[in-house]
């Protein structure tokens, strides 16, 4: 309903921030934990279209995107989304880990601890950044 009426009537006075990319955004990020990749890869498309320099769209399609097994593809989103926030640099490194880059990985994951300071952007993150680390100790293949 946020999405309707950002587009009908623009920002809410009460709603800071308010605007039709980060409410995509938003819808992404509800449609990937409620596992619905496609979906959730649609709505960070279009919050692509609507703002192409959405740094919170592009993790989060790179999540979707190593979910969905494609960590290639997934760094390539990620790439112009490497900022001061935690969230791209592990995003970044749960793709090299599903490419078997696990040097890579770490190296990702050691930047992403270095930004903890600045907050995840979404909170589910940190439950990945710790199922990560478990995978980064044990013995690789």
């Amino acid at each position: 309903s946020a999405l309707r009426r950002l587009r009908a009537e623009g920002p809410f006075d009460y709603l800071g921030a308010a605007s039709e990319a980060r409410a995509l955004v938003q819808l992404g990020v509800v449609r990937y934990l409620r596992r619905n990749p496609a979906e959730a890869l649609r709505a960070y498309g279009e919050a692509l279209q609507v703002d192409p320099q959405s740094a919170d769209a592009r993790v989060g399609a790179a999540e979707v995107l190593v979910d969905l097994g494609d960590p290639a593809k997934a760094l390539q989103v990620v790439e112009p989304a490497l900022r001061a926030q935690p969230d791209g640099w592990l995003v970044a490194a749960c793709a090299a880990e599903r490419l078997g880059a696990r040097e890579d990985a770490r190296a990702f994951l050691d930047r992403a601890r270095q930004r903890l300071g600045a907050g995840f952007q979404q909170a589910h993150r940190s439950l990945r950044l710790q199922q990560l680390e478990r995978a980064l100790a044990s013995p690789g293949t």
